[in-house]
């Protein structure tokens, strides 16, 4: 048993692969933050200054106990 959890197994192009279940959604995470630090940066270029994009605070913002 891998601690980890289920593997998933399938082709890529004429490829076999096999990874564990998690690893999509802890690489689409890590894009996310990619693309996320890219916008702060373009809008620094620009002379703007970034929101706050936080999980922390969307939290705030939305749960009504900012």
């Amino acid at each position: 048993n891998d601690p980890y959890g289920e593997l998933l197994s399938g082709t890529w192009g004429d490829q076999p692969y096999t990874l564990r279940a998690f690893i999509p959604l802890l690489q689409a995470i890590n894009h996310a933050t990619e693309h996320r630090a890219h916008v702060m940066t373009a809008l620094t270029q620009l002379g703007l200054t970034p929101p706050d994009l936080s999980a922390w605070r969307y939290d705030s913002e939305t749960s009504g106990s900012a």
